[in-house]
């Protein structure tokens, strides 16, 4: 590491080193803060505040006219590139075209400039630590309670702020009556509730790494099962069985740490190279004509049935990057639709999202993309499995309800999603730097993501 003032950066030192260092406070607290409500409440924002995130490290840099660590290359990243370039290969024979490259080229500034700034985050002021997590945590905080709110009252929350903001979608079933919004359909509100919980571990990691004292952990503790209460009066199925299952990982990781690499490792396998067998074995016992599933648990079963088959066109290489969607319009066989023994109409095909991440992997790269994704998840969980005991348990929980997440909902070619998935590491990087000065041993070893 350089001397102070001992790098120029072009001037952008002299320039930044003049503000007083209670302004920069304030403005890094106050943007973390809206941007991170706004989040949870518009999903487009997500990218917003991962460039915030981003930009911190480099920022505290130029303030400070340091030079930057160099970053470790670890199995984690190598496996991570290597997913990412395959990508990029099956951008050759992607029939999605500018779709397709977008998607490639988001996907790579995401990785990579989430891996550096989870290597840099050791950079950033410790008083500026405190004054972003606590932020964040009060950010989080304020978005839980408006998610009972929204839940318990009909979105009141956010049919208030889309009446005087603007943004209600008529064509996703929004009702406005004399400028007042007066209905809105569960499908924005899902969205924001999956962006909540992707940031819920990484949050309840910040507060007890700020919150030493046991009275804060009860209201952290409290705010935690409000936010359950909140899933619960949500109609997002995916994320109260995300919840569920990332509260048991925690609670099995905190009791036997050393389980932690088989119990994420298997489930990561499964997940990944289990998939496509499992929606095959599915598809065969015609499993989405079981009335005890819930309807839209019996739509996701039709349209992986459809998308396994279209898996099985093309096995090894996949159709190519950002493809799943993309021939909808002009495929007859889209159209086909699964009456079920309700009678319920449902479109076999993808026009909707694929709702499962890792067979859309399968139909869009490949046998060759789902190895590849599946070694660069056993390298994270690796590295996961070999934090400090008080960090792990965090890890473990953001990482089985991300699995889940991942199996159920949306489609990896949209941008806040994957945004959701970054902040997530982002984040449960800056809790355990937060924990690591907390506990007074904090690594000096520039990391990966964890």
């Amino acid at each position: 590491m350089s001397s102070l003032h001992s790098v120029s950066w072009y001037g952008l030192t002299h320039l930044f080193g003049r503000l007083p260092y209670w302004v920069i406070l304030m403005g890094i607290g106050t943007y973390t803060f809206v941007v991170t409500l706004v989040s949870t409440q518009m999903t487009t924002a997500t990218p917003w505040l991962l460039a915030g995130c981003i930009a911190t490290p480099p920022f505290w840099l130029i303030y400070r006219g340091e030079a930057a660590d160099g970053v470790q290359v670890d199995p984690l990243m190598i496996a991570s590139a290597a997913f990412v370039g395959w990508c990029g290969i099956t951008l050759l024979w992607s029939p999605a075209g500018g779709e397709a490259w977008a998607s490639w080229m988001r996907m790579c500034l995401y990785l990579a400039a989430t891996l550096v700034t989870c290597a840099a985050m050791h950079r950033i002021d410790h008083g500026a630590r405190r004054v972003i997590g606590w932020a964040f945590v009060a950010a989080l905080g304020v978005a839980i309670v408006a998610a009972v709110v929204d839940g318990g009252w009909n979105l009141a929350v956010r049919r208030f702020l889309m009446s005087y903001f603007g943004g209600a979608r008529s064509d996703l079933g929004a009702v406005v009556e004399n400028g007042w919004v007066v209905h809105l359909s569960t499908f924005e509100t899902n969205k924001s509730i999956s962006v909540l919980f992707s940031l819920l571990w990484p949050g309840l990691l910040i507060a007890a790494a700020l919150t030493q004292h046991h009275a804060w952990r009860l209201i952290v503790a409290a705010a935690a099962i409000v936010f359950a209460i909140a899933t619960v009066l949500s109609d997002n199925e995916t994320v109260k069985l995300a919840l569920v299952v990332s509260v048991l990982a925690y609670v099995v990781v905190l009791w036997r740490p050393a389980v932690t690499a088989w119990l994420l490792g298997t489930g990561w396998i499964a997940c990944t190279l289990g998939m496509l067998p499992l929606v095959l074995l599915l598809s065969t016992m015609r499993a989405q004509d079981a009335t005890a599933i819930q309807d839209s648990g019996r739509h996701r079963l039709v349209i992986w049935n459809f998308v396994s088959n279209e898996v099985l066109k093309h096995p090894v290489a996949g159709s190519g990057l950002a493809s799943t969607r993309q021939p909808r319009e002009t495929d007859a066989s889209r159209a086909i639709v699964d009456l079920g023994p309700k009678g319920k109409g449902w479109v076999a095909g993808t026009a909707i999202q694929p709702h499962n991440n890792f067979l859309q992997v399968w139909n869009e790269l490949g046998g060759i993309g789902a190895v590849l994704l599946c070694l660069a998840g056993l390298a994270l969980v690796r590295d996961i499995a070999a934090v400090r005991a008080s960090i792990r348990p965090y890890y473990a929980a953001a990482f089985a309800g991300a699995a889940i997440l991942a199996c159920l909902q949306w489609t990896i070619n949209s941008s806040w999603y994957i945004a959701a998935y970054a902040l997530t590491a982002l984040f449960l990087r800056f809790g355990a730097v937060l924990m690591e000065a907390a506990e007074g041993s904090e690594d000096q070893r520039p990391p990966t993501v964890v």
